[in-house]
């Protein structure tokens, strides 16, 4: 089985673009918090939210490329993804939800957390301008 981080993939005949580091700023940029773990506020995704953020994903990473980059230049992209939803099929959300799963881990496994050394004071070590 291929690496959907590293490599495309064919989910329910879709063909999905690797998740690459453009992806993820994407995500941050398109606030898919399924992907990003930021979220507005503390609250749990409802199963609509959900469900809109792995369609907008699936736009994401399966629309001709150069119209997700125009679209994402343009701030454009919530219309590109209603108009995109309308032809997906719903039966994939179930496969596609397995490959969010995997990512998230995936994201974990190799995120850095930056902590500060213990009694240190925020402005100490910091380089001059």
């Amino acid at each position: 089985m291929e690496d959907y981080l590293d490599e495309p993939k064919l989910i329910g005949g879709v063909m999905f673009r690797a998740f690459t580091a453009g992806t993820r700023k994407a995500c941050f940029q398109m606030k898919l918090s399924i992907f990003t773990g930021v979220k507005d506020d503390n609250t749990v995704l409802n199963e609509e939210e959900l469900e809109n953020q792995v369609i907008a994903f699936a736009w994401l990473q399966s629309a001709p490329f150069q119209d997700v980059k125009k679209a994402l230049a343009t701030n454009t992209w919530k219309n590109a993804v209603l108009d995109f939803s309308f032809s997906f099929p719903i039966s994939l959300i179930p496969q596609l939800m397995l490959e969010v799963s995997r990512i998230q881990k995936a994201i974990e496994a190799v995120a850095v957390e930056v902590v500060p050394k213990p009694n240190e004071k925020p402005e100490e070590n910091v380089p001059p301008n």
